[in-house]
């Protein structure tokens, strides 16, 4: 223990994971140049190919998304109501599309807008977690709720 109580043994710990991690972007780059050169093995360029993807999602962003709308009872409703509500009214090819901006404008404009982050911490939480709502892949988020509104429309 050093002063004021903290634990300097964990402080250490830290930088030695830090360390180990960036010992494995080192190995990663390794990796990379192998396969540019075409000594890496066949397992590690099917290793190198999926490095975007995430829990079977696009990238982490859209998971994250996914994971927070699809977790919160109300956001999921709201979603769910929005996604029968295009099936009902549009082909499906063009509901994918026009739910993807409908819940894109919502979650941007509306959901995670200073004012509504402001006076809920749990917003804020979503946003962080979530990081860059840039690289969210919009289109497979509705395509996930019109999925699940066709299984609730069918059983």
């Amino acid at each position: 223990m050093g002063p004021r109580g903290l634990n300097l043994g964990g402080a250490r710990r830290r930088r030695k994971g830090q360390v180990h991690g960036q010992m494995h972007g080192c190995r990663l780059m390794f990796s990379l140049e192998a396969k540019a050169e075409g000594r890496g093995s066949k397992r590690k360029e099917s290793k190198m190919e999926n490095v975007s993807e995430f829990q079977g999602w696009t990238n982490r962003e859209t998971w994250a998304t996914n994971l927070h709308l699809d977790n919160d009872q109300y956001l999921q409703l709201q979603c769910l109501a929005w996604a029968k509500d295009e099936i009902s009214n549009v082909k499906i090819d063009q509901a994918v599309y026009e739910l993807a901006q409908r819940i894109q404008n919502w979650v941007e404009e509306d959901l995670l807008c200073y004012e509504s982050i402001k006076e809920n911490h749990n917003l804020w939480l979503m946003l962080s977690d979530i990081g860059s709502l840039y690289r969210v892949n919009w289109t497979e988020i509705a395509d996930n709720f019109l999925a699940l509104a066709l299984s609730e429309a069918s059983a």
